[in-house]
């Protein structure tokens, strides 16, 4: 198959299947993060599993915290609720897409 091909067009071809595979590749790395933007001042919440705080970022303006507690209810809380510094679990960030 390639012996009819010239020495120059296999060079082509090749760095044509790298770019397809390498963008597609690239393409994958970035995911749409959501960003809550309405957090309330919810009363103590019970029975946390887990939680993440969301900072702001170039897409979303909003600071909150996003709470789920083991019967699947997720809730938006409004960082200044004193009862959230209180909490015995630790709530790391969002990981954030930022391009450097």
């Amino acid at each position: 198959m390639w012996t009819s091909v010239c020495g120059g067009c296999r060079i082509i071809l090749l760095s044509l299947v790298l770019v397809v595979v390498v963008s597609e590749v690239a393409g994958q790395t970035f995911v749409a993060l959501p960003c809550y933007d309405k957090p309330k001042r919810h009363h103590k919440i019970q029975n946390i599993i887990s939680c993440y705080e969301q900072t702001v970022r170039k897409d979303c303006t909003t600071h909150a915290f996003i709470i789920k507690t083991s019967t699947n209810a997720t809730y938006i809380v409004d960082p200044k609720v004193p009862w959230l510094k209180k909490l015995t679990i630790k709530c790391p960030l969002v990981i954030s897409k930022r391009r450097w």
